[in-house]
């Protein structure tokens, strides 16, 4: 029961981090932190979003969060994380994102590029690095760090590899853009 209590203060703090840096003061440059239209080609990853500083929190907080959810059952579980966490000035706000073939990506890029995304958000291993190089995804390293019991070899190594590659050095293990939410094996070959 420790062990479940530590995952949900380490997410929240995850939430909250991101929540707040989500809710800074916005560049007025708006072509910079655009995401691609879902007809535009893909980015080439030469644009960077400009970090803005989180503002100082003066009230209720509303911290949205979106997954991708397979079934009801995963909804619920989603939801339970959401309603079993109370602090004080903080609501936190599950939205279940669509399937595969509701084109939950092309939304979540719509979304980022008019500045209405969820502040914490799933996305596919696939799209980590494309998030990460255009400055998309928050550096959690600092965060992760300090935080006692956190480790990353606590994770299978294999997706932990993409999500702690630093694109600006080419080294894993420097950055932490996020956490796996589950692994799957999509063929196996016997």
């Amino acid at each position: 029961m420790k062990s479940k209590r530590f995952w949900q203060y380490l997410a929240l703090a995850i939430l909250l981090t991101i929540g707040l840096v989500a809710c800074g003061g916005g560049n007025t440059n708006t072509t910079e932190n655009q995401a691609p239209a879902a007809t535009e080609a893909p980015a080439t990853g030469d644009e960077a979003v400009t970090p803005t500083e989180a503002p100082a929190a003066d009230g209720e907080i509303t911290l949205r969060w979106r997954t991708r959810p397979d079934n009801q059952a995963e909804i619920d579980v989603y939801q339970s994380v959401s309603d079993s966490i109370n602090i004080p000035g903080v609501t936190l706000q599950y939205e279940a994102g669509g399937s595969e073939t509701s084109s939950y990506q092309d939304v979540l890029k719509t979304e980022l590029a008019s500045g209405t995304a969820p502040d914490v958000f799933w996305i596919p291993g696939t799209d980590v690095a494309d998030f990460a190089t255009r400055g998309l995804l928050m550096d959690l390293r600092s965060m992760a760090d300090g935080t006692a019991g956190y480790s990353d070899a606590d994770f299978y190594p294999g997706p932990m590899f993409h999500l702690t590659f630093n694109p600006e050095t080419g080294n894993t293990g420097e950055a932490l853009w996020g956490l796996p939410r589950d692994v799957s094996t999509f063929a196996l070959y016997l």
